[in-house]
């Protein structure tokens, strides 16, 4: 018996895509005499209940293409791709009825978009940007890779039913460079101006413990409150470190409005050295070096080593909450001298790691010195 040919256009997942594009209100669609194709991503459909054979006529075969494979006795896959934009017809024939099925085709193009031509970057502070419109395949080429770097993401499919693609920006070293996105379906590329700021890195102090043992309680009373009194890492201070690697220019100040002000409390030099249990972090205040161990979790720890030209030791990292640093100072020493019955006399302070950008640098000091 001559079946009449019934063709069912099932959708394969793999091959549907949301389109790109804010501003592109055209979806995909698909039923049994019509679809629309993006260059560079094939549909699949499912021939089904025929008499497995076919014969497949293009209206216009520089605008699309279809191929056909057999499944089964009467079941089969016909994958359909687009060459170039515009619309054709592409006619499947059934040769044993003479039955036709006709699907209308339109293979479309998008516009390709990025609304941002200049991006500003902070050093090691990743920035993302949206791209508006284009067709989801893309090159990035970076004019000097030493003072920026760019990847491109793709967003998960949104409320919308739309996914969205972007580019996240890295800044590296302080400087400006050229960022190239090519469209690949359409050859075209669009130009990004990239410049690239040292940041402030501040340390505002969340908690101060302090641990003295001596069996004196005077002499417990004494330290704990020199402690308290000359601490470099005291409550509400802003410790803001300016650019620099080694010796780096550290200002203090009581609160973060005379940071804004450039009112300094204090100033002196910071300096950090790898070592196998975490990093050293030396300072000098008032002619008084100062040696601490600081152990901060991933996000912190590698956005210091990235700031500081450093390596990434994973067994130093201990649990901290996120964007958080602990520092922990051994002083006992320093108060022996003074009190020599002392046994042990440290200082844990735990600060916020944050990058700032509305303060005011101090001493005329300007991002590019």
């Amino acid at each position: 018996m001559n079946s009449k040919l019934s063709i069912i256009l099932l959708l394969i997942s793999a091959f549907i895509f949301s389109f790109i594009g804010c501003n592109n209100d055209d979806e995909p669609k698909t039923d049994t005499t019509s679809i629309v194709l993006e260059i560079g991503y094939p549909i699949q459909i499912s021939l089904m209940e025929g008499n497995d054979d076919y014969s497949i006529v293009i209206g216009d075969q520089e605008i699309a293409e279809a191929s056909y494979t057999r499944e089964s006795k009467k079941n089969g896959i016909l994958e359909l791709n687009g060459k170039k934009q515009g619309k054709t017809t592409i006619t499947v024939v059934d040769n044993i009825t003479g039955d036709k099925l006709i699907i209308n085709t339109e293979v479309i193009i998008h516009d390709f978009i990025i609304d941002e031509k200049e991006v500003n970057l902070t050093m090691f502070v990743p920035t993302d940007i949206f791209i508006q419109s284009g067709n989801r395949k893309y090159e990035i080429t970076v004019k000097d890779k030493e003072i920026a770097g760019a990847s491109i993401f793709q967003s998960s499919a949104q409320e919308d039913g739309k996914t969205y693609y972007g580019i996240t920006f890295s800044g590296i070293t302080p400087g400006s460079t050229e960022i190239y996105v090519k469209d690949i379906i359409l050859d075209e590329t669009i130009t990004i101006h990239i410049n690239v700021s040292f940041p402030y890195l501040s340390l505002v102090t969340e908690k101060v413990v302090t641990d003295v043992q001596v069996t004196d309680s005077d002499i417990k009373t004494a330290i704990e409150t020199d402690l308290k009194e000359n601490a470099l890492f005291k409550d509400n201070y802003v410790y803001s470190m300016i650019r620099g690697y080694k010796n780096m220019p550290l200002y203090i100040f009581k609160n973060r409005e005379d940071a804004k002000n450039g009112k300094i409390a204090q100033e002196g030099l910071f300096s950090f050295l790898v070592g196998a249990d975490g990093y050293g972090l030396y300072y000098t205040v008032n002619d008084e070096r100062h040696s601490i161990l600081a152990q901060a979790p991933v996000s912190s720890y590698t956005t210091i080593f990235k700031l500081f030209d450093m390596h990434f030791i994973s067994q130093a990292v201990t649990t901290v909450e996120d964007d958080k640093i602990l520092l922990t100072e051994d002083v006992t020493e320093k108060y022996k001298k003074i009190y020599p019955s002392v046994k042990q006399v440290k200082i844990e302070s735990l600060l916020k790691l944050e990058t700032i950008a509305d303060l005011s640098l101090p001493l005329g000091l300007t991002q590019n010195d």
